[in-house]
């Protein structure tokens, strides 16, 4: 059915899931704040939409905690110019504790995880 996604809802509720998760994202990212560019204190809250994109798609396909620390090192490291940046245990954890990327719309009836029907686009700074 047209507008229908994967999981039954709209093509309208998957882009509030999207935005919302992005807020969460953005929010945990911003509170991290790796790169002390302090963005509860007057610093860019948009600092980390670069990463954060990227980061649910690979929450939404399921990555290991691993696989995010590796994913966050490699950006930190490459994009933001970190030399061997470490991943707090707390931040992964956090992570994986909750959000709405862990939860709804994207987990079918039988409780295992699919791709929702939407599109993240990664953007990054060149």
């Amino acid at each position: 059915m047209e507008g229908e996604s994967m999981t039954g809802g709209s093509g309208q509720a998957n882009a509030r899931w999207a935005r919302r998760a992005q807020r969460e994202l953005r929010d945990l990212l911003n509170t991290w704040d790796p790169i002390g560019v302090d963005p509860g204190d007057g610093g860019p809250d948009d600092e980390y939409d670069c990463i954060r994109d990227t980061l649910l798609s690979h929450l939404m396909r399921g990555d290991t905690k691993v696989e995010i620390g590796d994913y966050l090192r490699s950006e930190l490291e490459g994009h933001f110019g970190l030399s061997r940046p470490l991943v707090p245990r707390t931040v992964i954890d956090e992570i994986f504790s909750g959000g709405v990327w862990l939860g709804e719309p994207w987990r079918g009836r039988s409780g295992k995880r699919h791709r929702p029907a939407l599109r993240v686009e990664a953007r990054r700074h060149a």
